[in-house]
């Protein structure tokens, strides 16, 4: 019997726990993915995304991963696989969720050179690991580059693994409150 597609009671091939698994479900249904880093990711999010471009550095597990793909039913999309070097990290087009899931060495260069083509939602996966994980310092780097885009952070959601940024429509912008609102009734203290 061929039963729907449910991130709740999916069997899990690959590296990816439950709990990440339907919130990257959630995070990503009906809308355009784009994802760094092959693998049970890809799986989940060929069930759930309007649309799936999915970079890698690796020829093995592109080719491990399109195996698997083919086998699956109820897919929302076809992915589209793009291999890279990640001495030359790709601009990826736009899209509406951008999920950081590959080499380790290549996320923080990934994340930056593609924040700005996602509107609304970047992910790392794997970033609460320990206090000195990669995910700690792709953030601090993030929020030091782009935190006028970023609208509010969400670590651990629905008890994950993932890190979750939320961004905004328009770039927050920074005004002094003492020149802008002088005059307005203020008292000194």
């Amino acid at each position: 019997m061929n039963l729907p597609y449910s991130p709740f009671t999916c069997v899990i091939k690959g590296d990816i726990a439950r709990a990440d698994t339907v919130g990257l479900h959630m995070l990503c249904q009906g809308r355009s993915v784009v994802e760094f880093g092959v693998g049970a990711s890809t799986m989940i999010l060929a069930r759930c995304a309007k649309s799936l471009i999915t970079y890698d550095t690796s020829e093995l597990w592109i080719s491990k991963t399109q195996k698997n793909i083919a086998q699956l039913d109820h897919k929302t999309c076809e992915p589209e696989f793009v291999k890279f070097n990640e001495k030359s990290i790709p601009t990826c087009p736009p899209c509406e969720v951008l999920w950081i899931d590959g080499l380790p060495s290549a996320r923080l260069a990934f994340a930056l050179q593609n924040f700005d083509q996602s509107s609304e939602t970047v992910i790392l996966h794997g970033a609460l690991r320990n206090r000195n994980s990669f995910g700690h310092r792709i953030l601090s780097e993030i929020l030091q580059e782009k935190w006028e885009m970023i609208k509010s952070v969400e670590l651990g959601y629905l008890d994950s693994h993932l890190l979750v940024l939320h961004k905004r429509k328009k770039p927050l912008i920074y005004y002094n409150y003492h020149q802008t609102e002088a005059g307005n009734h203020r008292v000194p203290c």
